[in-house]
């Protein structure tokens, strides 16, 4: 895919980063039993405003997930429904207990009907389990470490296939994030789809 505007230089970078930390994974006995990973795929830079992206197939982007499985239940919430809730005028006590009490249970976790539809067959489910499970606590780690940010339901994706989390966009490094008018304040993205997690 060929991805204009857009300076994919830090792209390229972390994806070498993530296949060192692969590497380091597979050597550590530990990490090589979990069968721990990061989910990777290739970067080409062109030059600073364009490059060429490895398309991964067979993968749904959290949000379009998610959007279709409210819209299903006949649970669905139009965006235009929250901007009262993004209002400046808000202090911080009144944002988070309009979260807590209006958006939240507007929203119940619901991902785990994904992984029912898509691996109906129960070897099937546990083992894309076992791979969400395992990719999305490795990126999670990383993407602390980084100060990877821009985590939004467009860049984390989920591979139908095996269920590997797959981070797409990384240029928002370095904590630049709390940089931005309305600062991210969450150190990372652990979108948890069952009451524990664990990797055996």
């Amino acid at each position: 895919m060929c991805k204009p505007h857009d300076d994919l230089r830090k792209d390229c970078r972390l994806m070498e980063f993530n296949a060192i930390v692969n590497k380091c994974l597979r050597k550590d006995p530990e990490s090589r039993r979990r069968q721990l990973y990061i989910r990777t795929y290739s970067v080409v830079p062109l030059n600073e405003e364009c490059g060429l992206i490895e398309w991964v197939n067979n993968t749904h982007p959290l949000r379009q997930v998610l959007i279709k499985i409210y819209k299903e239940k006949g649970m669905y919430t139009r965006a235009s429904e929250f901007k009262p809730f993004l209002s400046k005028d808000l202090q911080k006590e009144e944002r988070l207990h309009m979260f807590q009490n209006t958006i939240l249970p507007k929203h119940p976790p619901v991902f785990r009907e994904w992984f029912l539809k898509v691996f109906p067959d129960p070897t099937s489910w546990y083992q894309a389990r076992l791979n969400y499970c395992r990719t999305t606590a490795v990126m999670s780690m990383v993407g602390y470490i980084l100060g990877l940010g821009d985590r939004h339901g467009e860049n984390i994706l989920f591979d139908s296939t095996n269920g590997d989390c797959v981070h797409v966009d990384f240029n928002c490094l370095f904590n630049k994030g709390e940089t931005f008018d309305c600062p991210e304040l969450v150190p990372f993205r652990l979108n948890t789809t069952w009451s524990t997690q664990w990797v055996p």
